[in-house]
Formats: structure tokens, sequence, C-alpha cells
């Protein structure tokens, strides 16, 4: 059994999976031997976007050898290093699950994307902003993440 901890980046109620990290996890999957039906080991529907999580995942392989991650626990992550780990909580949520440059820069590109997005997303929330001042907010942000966070 595999633990992490991470934030929901992007969550889809369709296909019932969740991004954490740059990676998509569907939940694990329980076969009811009563009615036939699969029935998920965890829902996501309480949890939201931008929501810092704690799970368990197992990896599963399909017969055309691509592996899948599913999900069989989560809960919100309270801060905490998960049980069976020696890892300090900062270790742990600093776990790397890909080493390639294109994964570096994606993921990169990732955090600014999240960081301008909520940054001109909360102006505009606040009522102090109009549609036309969308592009300088923008400029704004952009900014402030390459001069401070980059």
């Amino acid at each position: 059994m595999n633990k992490f901890n991470g934030i929901i980046e992007k969550k889809n109620d369709q296909y019932n999976s969740l991004m954490i990290d740059g990676e998509w996890y569907k939940p694990n999957i329980t076969w009811d031997n009563q009615s036939g039906e699969a029935v998920p080991d965890v829902d996501f529907s309480p949890f939201t976007t931008g929501q810092h999580v704690e799970c368990n995942y197992k990896e599963n392989k399909s017969p055309d050898g691509r592996v899948f991650k599913n999900i069989t626990f989560i809960k919100e992550f309270d801060g905490q290093a998960p049980t069976n780990s020696g890892a300090s909580p900062s270790k742990v949520s600093n776990i790397t699950r890909e080493t390639s440059s294109d994964s570096t820069d994606r993921v990169s590109q990732q955090r600014k994307d999240i960081y301008v997005t909520g940054i001109v997303g909360r102006s505009m929330g606040s009522g102090h902003f109009s549609v036309d001042e969308i592009d300088q907010l923008t400029r704004n942000a952009v900014k402030a993440f390459s001069d401070h966070l980059k």
C-alpha cells in the first residue's frame, strides 16, 4: 500500500476521478457478489479542488500494461505524516513522482497557473475590479509569481 498527501488540482465528477499533484486517481472498486455491481471503496464527493488530502492507493495493471492508481482511502490532510512513514510532514508533501525535465516544467507551469488563477479569481470575487481589468490583474499576478515564487 502506498501513502501520500497532496492538493486536489482537478475533480472530474463524470468519471469519479481526482487529479492530485499532476496525476489522475480513481477510487478502488470492489465487486458486490450479490448485485454483481462495481462499488467504489471511497467517496470523492465531499472533497473539493484546492483541498489538501492524505491518500492510500494501490497500483493496478491493465492487460495492455498501463498502470492505474486506485485510491483505497482518502481523508483531509491533518498535517501529520502518514503512519508507517519515518518522514516528516514537510518531506511527505514534497514527494516527486517523476524526474524528467518535462514533468518539472509541467509542475512549474501548473504552480504558476494555479497561483495566477487564484489571484485573479479572488480579485474579481472581491467586487473591486471590472472585467476590463482582468488582463492587467493577470499580468500583475504573473509578474508577482516570477519575482517572488519562481
